[in-house]
């Protein structure tokens, strides 16, 4: 699978079956379904990082706030 094949994949997984995506591009069904948990894996990792770093700027606001 090329880096291409990957993107056109990832923006089929919200509305096709793991199954008819593998049979389009000769792949296993695990292989697809693999793909699909490392994708919300990585998106989840990322709002993660994001959440703290938003909370870490509220607490340093707040500590402003309260100690002027």
């Amino acid at each position: 699978m090329t880096t291409d094949d990957k993107s056109k994949i990832q923006t089929r997984l919200g509305y096709e079956s793991d199954q008819t995506i593998a049979k389009d591009y000769d792949v296993d069904r695990s292989t697809i379904s693999t793909y699909r948990r490392n994708i919300k894996r990585e998106s989840f990792k990322a709002f993660k990082k994001r959440s703290k770093c938003s909370n870490e700027v509220k607490l340093k606001h707040l500590k402003a706030d309260i100690n002027p």
